[in-house]
């Protein structure tokens, strides 16, 4: 069974003629109009909120993560917790905990 066709809306939006002028020279190289660029764009904007957003940053947070296990693991095996734990206390404090992911959609308002 075929899904219904999206239904579009129009809606209209500000940009400076530079902005229009640097879309629609970016359309050019595609089959999009310079509309349906700058909403591909805003689109893959938004999914790349999400962390992480590369297989390059992917691997550099896991070597940095050995990294730091194999400095603790020295640091314990030396007999100097004290300095692991003083170590955390700051890295703490430099990177809170990032809130909790809600699971309530955005919210949509007129635009």
């Amino acid at each position: 069974m075929e899904k219904p066709a999206e239904q579009l809306l129009e809606k209209r939006i500000r940009v400076s003629a530079s902005q229009w002028d640097r879309l629609h020279v970016a359309a050019q190289a595609t089959s999009l109009t310079a509309n349906q660029l700058l909403v591909e764009l805003a689109i893959e904007a938004l999914d790349r909120r999400e962390w992480p957003h590369t297989e390059a940053e992917i691997r550099m947070y896991r070597a940095s993560l050995f990294t730091a296990q194999v400095l603790a693991r020295e640091l314990i095996d030396t007999g100097r917790e004290e300095k692991l734990a003083e170590i955390r206390r700051h890295v703490s404090q430099l990177t809170p905990e990032l809130p909790a992911k809600t699971t309530e959609p955005a919210p949509s308002g007129p635009g």
